[in-house]
């Protein structure tokens, strides 16, 4: 079996054990390259909810990119986004509410 990408044979024998990794050149410039919003990018973003919310938890719903002074850009974030820093809950929604997150679908 070989496998084959863009036309390239990459490997043969049914075996990917001997395919050298990316280098990091090469995934710097994937991550460099990825649109704002899209699976495996970080924004700042507002989560419109009154609870608190731990690192490492996802978060849906709600959510538009916003600054780090609180004001909101209107664009929504849709998807599933992973919380990065803490959300305390605070009410009025104010910038306790913004935190970097990561999508991850």
């Amino acid at each position: 079996m070989a496998f084959i990408s863009n036309g390239t044979t990459i490997a043969t024998g049914g075996s990917l054990q001997n395919v050298p990794a990316p280098s990091n050149s090469q995934i710097l410039t994937g991550v460099a390259s990825a649109g704002a919003g899209v699976v495996g990018s970080y924004g700042l973003v507002r989560a419109h909810s009154s609870q608190y919310v731990s690192a490492g938890s996802n978060a849906t719903g709600t959510l538009t990119f916003c600054s780090v002074k609180g004001g909101t850009s209107g664009t929504s974030c849709s998807g599933t986004w992973r919380v990065m820093g803490a959300l305390n809950g605070a009410t009025p929604f104010n910038e306790q509410l913004n935190t970097v997150m990561l999508r991850i679908s």
